[in-house]
């Protein structure tokens, strides 16, 4: 018997026995819009910041005012949604600003793939002075004098990525990150340039010395850099708290007695020729070369972007 069915039995002069069926009466229609602000709190919290702002948050007034709610943009993550790819870099600039605005000022975590600039980067650096984790993937955008400024606003920055930036490569920079950031404990930097064997140009030397100055580093992810064994046992010796160091496709590096007593101390430890399989940027890897000429010369470590 159909258990959403009411069935009464019912008895006739002869005894004969029949069934009388009756329907439920239709559910009234569900108003979405008087769901309390704690439950589309948790919907939104479970959505994106590119689903709120296209769409979720603009179905009614309710909704508007919810999505609204500060601290559900302490959090904005628009470098891993598929739309990133595809939507141009104007819409994907006035999105984040918005999206800082909403933050009111508690914007802890911010990650941009391929659309940050510089004007970006000083909007935020000026409205979240709270922030913990910068992400920044693919942009090209962003400057070697544009990160260096907007860096100094963000004293907290526990975690920081920089990886595919091809114009951020400058020592001052760096130095002013470890300078400003003296609570960095995790830092990720991942290249796609073309990179000499046996050779560690004059900027990536003084790239690593810049690194050398995130003296909390408790982790640190350099893929496909051209360090050499010096400057790594430079970074080594000026960050005495390192657990965990990935230097895979960093080619100039040669193990030798002194770096394996380095690396003695560590938790975790990621050799340049260990597998790659887990790397999330395989379709844009390193080049490595014989002979290559250097396509940033010494005199640009001034360059003044």
């Amino acid at each position: 018997m159909d258990p959403h069915r009411a069935c009464r039995r019912r008895l006739t002069a002869d005894q004969g026995i029949h069934f009388v069926t009756t329907l439920p009466a239709p559910a009234p229609e569900r108003d979405w819009s008087e769901l309390p602000v704690d439950a589309l709190s948790s919907v939104f919290a479970k959505l994106g910041a590119i689903e709120i702002l296209m769409g979720a948050g603009l179905v009614c007034r309710s909704w508007l005012h919810a999505a609204g709610m500060p601290e559900l943009w302490c959090s904005v993550d628009m470098a891993s949604h598929k739309l990133v790819q595809v939507l141009d870099k104007d819409s994907l600039l006035a999105m984040a600003k918005v999206a800082v605005d909403r933050s009111g000022g508690q914007l802890e975590v911010f990650a941009g793939k391929r659309f940050v600039n510089d004007d970006l980067l000083k909007y935020i650096s000026e409205r979240a002075s709270s922030l913990k984790r910068l992400g920044l993937i693919s942009c090209k955008d962003v400057s070697n004098g544009g990160l260096a400024r907007a860096i100094t606003k963000f004293p907290l920055l526990d975690e920081f990525e920089l990886s595919l930036c091809s114009n951020v490569y400058e020592r001052h920079v760096f130095e002013t990150v470890g300078k400003s950031c003296p609570k960095l404990t995790r830092f990720r930097r991942s290249e796609n340039r073309v990179h000499r064997y046996g050779h560690s140009t004059h900027y990536k030397d003084k790239e690593a010395m810049g690194i050398a100055t995130m003296a909390e580093l408790r982790s640190l992810h350099l893929f496909g850099n051209s360090l050499t064994n010096a400057r790594l046992t430079a970074i080594l010796d000026s960050c005495p708290l390192l657990e965990s160091l990935d230097i895979r496709h960093c080619f100039n590096v040669k193990m030798d007695g002194t770096l394996r007593a380095k690396f003695a101390g560590l938790k975790t430890l990621r050799l340049p020729d260990d597998s790659i399989d887990d790397y999330e940027f395989l379709d844009q890897l390193p080049s490595w070369s014989l002979y290559i000429i250097d396509l940033v010369s010494d005199d640009d470590d001034d360059f003044g972007n």
